[in-house]
């Protein structure tokens, strides 16, 4: 956690799921854009979904993100699982 609390805790990050993911809520199918921004929560070691889309460097831009604090998730995960073995 303590790589955690220096890169992210209180800062905003992006969450890169690798593509875009298709969501259903109440039978309502919705695209989510590939990219998701976080941004802390006042007094809490918290963080809320500010915006997705699919232009990252419009978002790092936007949010004044650095990319230190892109957070590679999603398929990105299994292939470095598989570039470990």
């Amino acid at each position: 956690m303590k790589k955690w609390d220096i890169l992210i805790r209180h800062k905003p990050y992006i969450t890169d799921l690798g593509k875009n993911c298709t969501m259903e809520f109440h039978m309502i199918h919705a695209v989510v854009g590939r990219y998701i921004v976080w941004l802390p929560m006042a007094g809490v070691d918290r963080h809320f979904i500010a915006e997705e889309g699919n232009d990252l460097e419009e978002l790092m831009k936007k949010y004044d993100i650095p990319f230190e604090r892109i957070q590679r998730l999603g398929p990105f995960m299994e292939e470095e699982t598989e570039n470990d073995q």
